[in-house]
């Protein structure tokens, strides 16, 4: 089978869609965690490991886990960057840029591309895929306003966000092709679109730049109402998981 990275046949990997370690913070005391889909159709899942596919081969999967390995360390305070706290938000400073941002590239670019019915909302188009596709097997981040991504934290559902992913689903936000998911406890919106080069300034300080700095806000303005939206589809269709 050909590698869905670098197109070679070759012998593929089991890949993951998302990496081992956001479910560490997702996990309950069964070992499980609460896949949620706003699918009437789809049932809420427990599995007890993360999700996989045959997709890369083990050098394809070596240049997406070099930038993984970062991601883990950020996440888990293995790194040395400057960290600030504010009221409303948190600044980081000294992050790589690169490898950071082709982090955030390959999420939504896996999430596009596996086969997995947990992640049949998330369709890039042919156009798209192939330009994330090329990019991350040249490690090429590009401009910080090419497919852009910022994470937020919402305190108001903790416990949902800690305990449960969603999936990346379709989303607006000021008129671009978006998509948003939960992962290890936080808010992630991935911008799909062409014309990102015309975001408000006060949403470009939430995106990574070259200098390696970017803001993660609480209670995100920008994302509240999508937030919102979704938990109470999620509540009609009765598919609020309990949490601990």
């Amino acid at each position: 089978m050909n590698c869905s990275l670098c197109l070679k046949k070759r012998k593929l990997c089991d890949s993951h869609i998302f990496p081992e370690f956001f479910y560490k913070e997702t996990y309950d005391h069964d070992h499980r965690f609460n896949i949620i889909s706003n699918d009437p159709n789809q049932y809420n899942k427990r599995p007890s490991k993360g999700i996989y596919e045959k997709l890369f081969c083990k050098e394809c999967e070596d240049i997406i886990g070099k930038n993984e390995d970062y991601a883990a360390k950020f996440f888990q305070g293995g790194l040395s960057i400057k960290v600030e706290n504010f009221a409303k938000h948190t600044q980081y400073c000294g992050v790589d840029y690169a490898k950071f941002k082709l982090f955030q590239m390959s999420l939504i670019w896996r999430a596009g591309i596996t086969k997995r019915p947990e992640f049949k909302e998330t369709n890039l188009g042919e156009k798209h895929t192939e330009i994330l596709r090329i990019k991350i097997y040249n490690e090429d981040p590009g401009e910080p306003l090419e497919y852009p991504c910022y994470i937020s934290f919402d305190p108001s559902i903790k416990n949902m966000h800690s305990e449960s992913v969603f999936p990346p689903i379709p989303s607006k936000i000021l008129g671009h092709h978006c998509y948003t998911a939960s992962l290890g406890g936080f808010r992630w919106l991935f911008f799909i679109s062409s014309h990102t080069t015309k975001l408000p300034s006060e949403l470009i300080q939430r995106i990574v730049t070259k200098d390696g700095s970017f803001a993660m806000y609480k209670d995100d303005k920008f994302i509240k109402e999508d937030i919102a939206n979704f938990v109470s589809e999620l509540s009609k269709l009765g598919k609020i998981p309990k949490l601990e």
